[in-house]
């Protein structure tokens, strides 16, 4: 480890400010920050390291912290280790590049030996040291900085597993220890750490997309599956339980949404931990997946299960939605693309678009889009909607092919009474494209990432198919000679 993510470590946490440790070293807390950020090295003879190590050593104040330096620093727990002696391995590692080796310092071993002390007729006490107990939300938070950092930390790969119906304000409303949050998360997920989290839907759905929002990033990841309970839960009593297999446990539990001073306890010893992580592995076996991440082949099999179902759907993208694209057009695409032809994702694709008049006999389909400028149009700069996730790469219409499709697009809505396309002016569109299907699931895909997320929860169904809804209400009225006459104006100029 570098000084920078030394340090980094050390004020996680001891939950520590910059304004606290640049105090008691007697430096500016500016400095610190830039030392913290990895902008400015630490200068050879440093005289602020050793009082900066000194504050560590105070603050890691309980066994459980302490421990967690220790294994940090390559030193195995030691309840005998004073604060003095903390602070002096502190100093050391601070100061050099890569650990402390147990058992290979010299100076480390010496200044273990200094500083044992002798026992003498004391009352046997719990050598283990391994739990210790946070209180309220403020407790919470500290607990949880504390379990990322072990997890960090970790020499080995390691899971983490996380679950909470309490009330989520000791996560949202601190803005310090929510970017702590995401930080430490974001850095176990690139780490290549596997994390489970069961979400609690049954909250306000604002609530709900929020957290979803929150999460965004790391289910894109791949590395992040989220779940949910299906069933109803009466919301009296709460409970919260993280857990990092083989390394800690943190457990918690509350009477609605009260949790000032509620007793958050964590865990160390392996045999609860190991506990805790059955009991988590039972619970998540009752639940179902919340969202699916889909890359590549498994994109197009999420498209082609949503779009097979003869089935009422909205969508909404910045260019024309790809369900409309013509049988000839499609064939073009393929050739241009790189993906194998050969596939059989991408004939039963092939198939649901030479299906789509038939679909429109007794189901909706409902686009919403936006008319690009022509310039755009006549210079190529329009893509074709998921065409990298389709076609492997991203493909950009002609001004010859563009025609074709919107040809297509007035073909249908002038036969079909059950197709209908509202041209919007939502900036929003840009960066997502959403297909959502009756009783079915919601497909979203960011624009420049060839990934697609599927949900299949109820509640998330309901929020995005009102917003849907919503979008369309914008308009004054639904005048289908009017988006028609305006379609064929805008074609008439290409």
């Amino acid at each position: 480890m570098l000084f920078h993510e030394k340090l980094d470590f050390l004020m996680n946490i001891s939950n520590a400010t910059n304004s606290a440790v640049a105090k008691y070293s007697a430096v500016d807390s500016s400095y610190i920050s830039r030392l913290r950020r990895g902008e400015r090295k630490l200068p050879k003879g440093s005289y602020f390291v050793e009082s900066m190590s000194t504050f560590f050593a105070k603050q890691c104040n309980d066994e459980l912290k302490k421990n967690a330096v220790l294994q940090a620093m390559g030193i195995p727990s030691d309840t005998s280790t004073t604060q003095e002696t903390l602070s002096k391995y502190i100093n050391q590692w601070l100061t050099q590049e890569g650990e402390i080796k147990s058992g290979t310092s010299v100076a480390t071993l010496l200044t273990k030996l200094s500083n044992i002390e002798p026992v003498i007729q004391q009352t046997p006490q719990n050598k283990n040291n391994e739990y210790v107990v946070f209180y309220g939300p403020d407790g919470k938070r500290q607990a949880a900085i504390t379990l990322l950092n072990l997890v960090l930390q970790s020499q080995s790969s390691q899971d983490l597993l996380l679950y909470s119906d309490e009330n989520p304000q000791w996560l949202m409303n601190n803005s310090s220890f929510s970017t702590t949050w995401t930080e430490l998360i974001t850095k176990i997920v690139n780490k290549g750490n596997q994390i489970k989290v069961i979400h609690k839907v049954s909250r306000d759905i604002n609530e709900m997309l929020n957290v979803i929002d929150q999460w965004l990033p790391l289910y894109l990841s791949g590395n992040v599956e989220p779940y949910y309970y299906p069933n109803l839960r009466d919301g009296v009593y709460k409970r919260t339980l993280y857990v990092a297999p083989g390394l800690a446990a943190i457990t918690s539990s509350s009477i609605g949404d009260n949790t000032e001073g509620a007793a958050n306890i964590m865990m160390m010893e392996k045999s609860i931990v190991d506990s805790f992580t059955n009991e988590f592995y039972n619970y998540l076996s009752l639940c179902k997946p919340l969202l699916m991440v889909h890359t590549t082949e498994d994109a197009l099999d999420a498209i082609c299960r949503s779009l097979g179902h003869k089935t009422n759907y909205i969508t909404q993208s910045d260019s024309f939605f790809f369900n409309t694209i013509p049988l000839s057009l499609h064939k073009k695409f393929l050739k241009r693309g790189i993906r194998d032809n050969s596939s059989l994702k991408l004939a039963q694709y092939t198939e649901i678009l030479s299906h789509t008049e038939e679909i429109l006999e007794n189901n909706q389909i409902t686009n919403l889009c936006r008319l690009p400028s022509l310039q755009d149009v006549r210079d190529g700069k329009i893509a074709v909607c998921m065409s990298k996730t389709i076609y492997g790469q991203t493909l950009y219409y002609t001004e010859k092919e563009f025609k074709e499709h919107l040809e297509n697009i007035l073909h249908l809505l002038c036969d079909y009474s059950n197709y209908k396309v509202f041209l919007i002016d939502d900036q929003n569109v840009t960066d997502t494209v959403l297909c959502i299907s009756d009783n079915h699931s919601l497909l979203l895909h960011q624009v420049n990432i060839d990934t697609v997320l599927e949900i299949t929860e109820p509640n998330m169904l309901l929020a995005f198919s009102h917003y849907a809804v919503n979008s369309q209400s914008v308009q004054s009225s639904y005048d289908r000679e009017q988006t028609i006459n305006k379609l064929k104006e805008f074609l008439s100029q290409l």
